[in-house]
C-alpha cells in the first residue's frame, strides 16, 4: 500500500464547525492522531480526503482552529471544545453528516485492556449514551457484552444509563426494540436496588408491550 502523502486540506467554515463539534461531542482533550482516526472513519463524503492524508494535516487544521479561538489547545499538545448541550447533542447524533459518528468514536477512542477501571466505566458510558442517541444497535449490542463480561455480578452499577432519567419520556417512547428491552434488564433492576423511582418508565414498557 502506498503511503498516504501530506494533503494540505483548507480550513474552511464547515471543516471548522465540524471539529467543533467532534471535539464537543467527545468532551475531552484528544490528540490529533485520535481525531484522525475519528475523522477518517467517518462515512459521509465530506470526509474522504481524510482517508488518504496523515495526522500532520488534521494537527495542521487543528492548531489554526485554536488560533482562531475556535478550540482550545491543552499545554500537553492535546484539543478540546466545550461540550455540546444536550440539544446539540442529539442534533449530531440524528445528522445525515454524523451518521456513524457513535461507532467512529468507539474505534477512536476503544476499551482498551490498558485502560484505568474509571476510564473503562466512562467510556462504557459513553458508548451506551451514544448508541442510543444514535439508535445505534451494534454498538450498544457491543458495550453490552463488555458491561455483562465484567460487571455481572454487581448489579446496583446502572450508571451506564442514567442519562435516560433525564430525557423526556416521549423520547423513550420513540426508541427501537433493542433498546428499551436493553434499558429494561440492566437499569430497571439496578434502579429498583438503589431506590431509584422508576415508574414512568415502567409505564412506557408496557405501552410498547400492548402496542
Amino acid at each position: 500500500m502506498p503511503a498516504k502523502r501530506f494533503i494540505t486540506i483548507p480550513l474552511t467554515d464547515e471543516l471548522a464547525q465540524i471539529l467543533r463539534d467532534l471535539l464537543g461531542v467527545m468532551a475531552q482533550p484528544v490528540t490529533a492522531g485520535v481525531l484522525h482516526t475519528l475523522l477518517a472513519a467517518m462515512s459521509a463524503p465530506q470526509f474522504a480526503p481524510f482517508r488518504h492524508t496523515q495526522v500532520e494535516a488534521v494537527a495542521t487544521l487543528l492548531n489554526d482552529l485554536a488560533e482562531q479561538g475556535g478550540i482550545t489547545r491543552m499545554p500537553d499538545g492535546t484539543f478540546q471544545a466545550n461540550p455540546l448541550e444536550k440539544k446539540e447533542l442529539l442534533n449530531a447524533f440524528q445528522s445525515q453528516t454524523y451518521a456513524n459518528l457513535a461507532s467512529a468514536i468507539a474505534q477512536a477512542l476503544p476499551i482498551a485492556p490498558n485502560l484505568s477501571a474509571e476510564m473503562r466505566e466512562q467510556y462504557l458510558r459513553r458508548d451506551v449514551r451514544n448508541a442510543y442517541y444514535a439508535q445505534d444497535t451494534n454498538l450498544l449490542n457491543q458495550a453490552l457484552r463488555v458491561i455483562q463480561n465484567l460487571y455481572s455480578d454487581n448489579l446496583t452499577k446502572c450508571f451506564w444509563f442514567d442519562f435516560i432519567a433525564d430525557e423526556p419520556l416521549e423520547w423513550f417512547r420513540q426508541l427501537p426494540e433493542p433498546f428499551l428491552a436493553a434499558f429494561g434488564w440492566q437499569f430497571l433492576p439496578a434502579a429498583m436496588l438503589t431506590l431509584q423511582p422508576i415508574h414512568p418508565w415502567v409505564e412506557v414498557l408496557y405501552e410498547h408491550q400492548d402496542a
